[in-house]
């Protein structure tokens, strides 16, 4: 065996070492991270549906008192939908992609171009992607 196929075989394996090594790495890491996640969320008595609708971009539902002629009444008020489209003219222009859409997407769909107004989706937390449910 020459200098250069030892050398070579010296690096497959550590480069076999590495590659073995990093999975049990990252499960470690993620333990560690979940533990202080817990810890803290614990701590300020944060609950489970509210770490993960920050996860997945949505805030939660609350209940809103409305007066009524019965008296009053405790309602549900929904979630603020999350922008899917944003006017590349006009960015302070967003449509959340239901009801009627505005008149800039519609001109968009027409000439076939709409996709180009579609937000790219982004999450909280570290850029930390997790659907649940789904």
């Amino acid at each position: 065996m020459t200098f250069t196929n030892a050398v070579l075989e010296s690096f497959k394996k550590r480069m076999h070492d590495i590659l073995n090594k990093e999975p049990v790495l990252k499960k470690k890491y993620q333990e560690r991270t979940m533990a202080e996640i817990l810890r803290l969320a614990n701590d300020a008595e944060l609950p489970a549906s509210k770490i993960l609708n920050a996860l997945n971009g949505t805030s939660p539902t609350r209940s809103k008192t409305v007066k009524s002629s019965k008296g009053t009444k405790k309602t549900l008020v929904r979630a603020k939908v999350v922008p899917k489209y944003r006017n590349p003219v006009d960015p302070s222009l967003t449509w959340t992609g239901r009801g009627k859409a505005p008149t800039w997407c519609s001109d968009l769909r027409e000439k076939g171009q709409l996709e180009s107004a579609l937000i790219k989706p982004t999450t909280q937390l570290g850029q930390v992607a997790v659907h649940v449910g789904q």
